[in-house]
């Protein structure tokens, strides 16, 4: 730790500094959740490409592209069942 935050640190009182706390711990905590949020879109949309490529090999960058740009975890839920389930890309396409 500087010089410079220890003596902020040193110059709060007990309710300041138990303010500050809380709010460097509510920090932490929502880049955790951010940071866990985009792991799991990460996560379903490479399960989507991956549900594709498996079943109807490779698949168009515009397609992989149009996936990797969702950013709503229902969505993507409801894109890998329809993976798994469309009869063909272009069946599939029509669910996006």
């Amino acid at each position: 730790m500087n010089l410079d935050r220890l003596s902020i640190i040193k110059g709060l009182t007990a309710r300041e500094l138990q303010t500050t706390t809380m709010t460097l711990a509510d920090q932490l905590r929502e880049e955790g959740l951010q940071k866990g949020l985009q792991k799991s879109l990460q996560n379903l949309q490479e399960g989507i490409v991956e549900v594709l490529e498996i079943r109807f090999g490779g698949i168009a960058d515009g397609l992989r592209e149009t996936i990797t740009s969702v950013q709503d975890v229902v969505r993507l839920r409801s894109l890998h069942k329809a993976a798994i389930q469309a009869s063909s890309l272009e069946d599939f396409s029509q669910s996006l």
